[in-house]
């Protein structure tokens, strides 16, 4: 073949490769931070950078009397629109997926909103010890803005000590008689 007709051809095929390359490196450029998003992202998502966290199903009881829109631990949402209590009842009980809680943590912040709009936060207690197969947090919202954190295996009723002790320590009269046979008498085991 001629060379006039070669070197058309041989330039047309470099200038391929040429295109080729730089789409190839302009990919690599883009895919790199790509793959390494995608990886960090898990990380990202689940509720706490501490690897002792455990994903748990969180319910919530309210023994008090406020009227409570939303429930936060850890900023994540753990009940929503639960009705007030007379003193000696108990509502709520709905699950919601998931909350992140570290065996080793005695305490977390809890957020409640009120439906007046009034909102406060307490640093809850997370009874201890754990099952050896966390699976739920029990949200245990108390009159005078008390909150505990109970953590079980298997689903657990209301807690009649938590209300019992609560309302003794602050004075408050029993209105209405929730049926024991729907309560636990204390941590679930």
């Amino acid at each position: 073949m001629d060379d006039a007709v070669i070197a058309p051809r041989v330039r047309a095929v470099e200038n391929m490769v040429t295109r080729t390359r730089a789409k190839t490196n302009t990919t690599r450029a883009w895919v790199t931070p790509a793959i390494l998003a995608l990886l960090w992202l898990p990380s990202a998502v689940g509720c706490t950078a501490d690897p002792r966290a455990r994903g748990l199903t969180a319910s919530t009881y309210n023994y008090s009397n406020g009227d409570i829109i939303f429930v936060w631990l850890n900023g994540k949402q753990a009940g929503v629109g639960i009705n007030p209590a007379r003193p000696g009842d108990v509502t709520g009980g709905g699950s919601m997926c998931c909350i992140q809680l570290a065996p080793e943590w005695k305490s977390v912040a809890v957020n409640v909103q009120l439906i007046n709009k009034v909102e406060y936060t307490v640093q809850a207690q997370i009874e201890q010890p754990w099952p050896e197969y966390p699976h739920y947090a029990y949200v245990h919202v108390l009159p005078g803005r008390k909150v505990v954190i109970e953590v079980t295996a298997t689903a657990a009723w209301p807690r009649q000590d938590l209300m019992d002790n609560r309302l003794k320590e602050l004075g408050i009269r029993k209105e209405h008689k929730y049926p024991s046979d729907l309560m636990n008498i204390g941590p679930a085991q």
